[in-house]
């Protein structure tokens, strides 16, 4: 089995698993990969030739001072090179920066339609987020990956943001990662609310109406601090499956924020963490099947959180 492929193998109903993997990625994601290798590697050259013409450049700069100085030691202005460079790099850049996002457009359409996924769409909304305590008061200014799909019969959005808060004279961004939204067919009587542990800040964290709810696992309470306005109801939604799946997307995303929440017949989840769903470098080759693992892992992570929630929430 490909390191790829073995990301999610440990979920026996899982499309992207083990050999399905290997055969999604051979008929459907190479071929697509190999129509824009060699757009990729063209554009690698002319990034290559701006840059080569930008050493030339400084090579010329330094003769012309030796010339003007009459010293064969002298060197041109270290500020000048540095601009002659940086202007070479960004000019040979431009090519490669649309090349970068329509490749990783490119993985991901491929990737998707077997999880029952859609690239693309609506991000989820943040006023819930912020109310619930989820996410931090800011302006959205920034939109990136979104998602949408249906699984288990159940619709589900996940999308990347960035919000930010003004101080002084700047933009200070206080979330950079992915929300997630899923619907439930039935609504609940309650409203459960998970945090981080703060240790004695844990109240502060909590919305109002809400009381403190002791759970048996031991290694999500070390992460986790959840309030609920019904004890029972809480217990139920957070059963070991669904809390192994939230330790689970904890340690994948490596989360610094991950928090969330059941209301309204929805989980919300929000997950600090900007750098998910990313394909890597466009100077290598992009025809590798190890380089869309991370994607692999980042999506199988949400599904199978999903998938725990689905099948137990009361």
């Amino acid at each position: 089995m490909s390191q790829a492929g073995a990301v999610l193998a440990n979920s026996a109903d899982n499309p992207l698993a083990g050999a399905g993997f290997d055969r999604l990625y051979e008929s459907q994601i190479k071929p697509e990969l190999l129509k824009v290798e060699a757009v990729r590697a063209a554009a690698v050259r002319r990034f290559a030739l701006f840059m080569g013409g930008g050493v030339a450049l400084v090579v010329l700069e330094t003769l012309a001072a030796m010339m003007v100085s009459g010293d064969t030691q002298a060197s041109a202005d270290f500020r000048l090179t540095s601009l002659t460079l940086a202007v070479a790099a960004g000019l040979g850049y431009l090519s490669l920066r649309p090349l970068a996002a329509r490749l990783k457009r490119l993985v991901l359409e491929a990737i998707c339609p077997a999880l029952g996924v859609t690239y693309g769409g609506a991000a989820p909304a943040i006023d819930l987020f912020q109310r619930l305590n989820l996410l931090a008061i800011g302006e959205q200014t920034g939109l990136g990956d979104q998602f949408a799909g249906q699984r288990r019969g159940c619709d589900f959005a996940i999308g990347e943001v960035t919000m930010t808060r003004r101080s002084g004279k700047k933009q200070v961004p206080v979330f950079q990662g992915q929300l997630i939204e899923v619907a439930y067919p039935k609504p609940f009587l309650g409203v459960t609310v998970i945090q981080r542990d703060g240790g004695a800040t844990n109240r502060l964290m909590c919305p109002p109406g809400l009381k403190t709810v002791g759970l048996e696992d031991p290694r999500f309470e070390r992460i986790f601090e959840v309030f609920g306005s019904d004890q029972i109801e809480s217990r139920v939604l957070l059963n070991p499956a669904m809390m192994e799946g939230l330790v689970r997307l904890e340690t994948a995303t490596q989360g610094q924020y991950l928090r969330g929440a059941f209301t309204g017949g929805k989980l919300f989840i929000a997950v600090n963490r900007s750098d998910r769903f990313e394909i890597g470098s466009v100077f290598s080759p992009v025809v590798d099947q190890i380089r869309i693992a991370a994607i692999v892992r980042d999506l199988g992570v949400v599904m199978q959180l999903i998938d725990a929630f689905v099948e137990t929430a009361p």
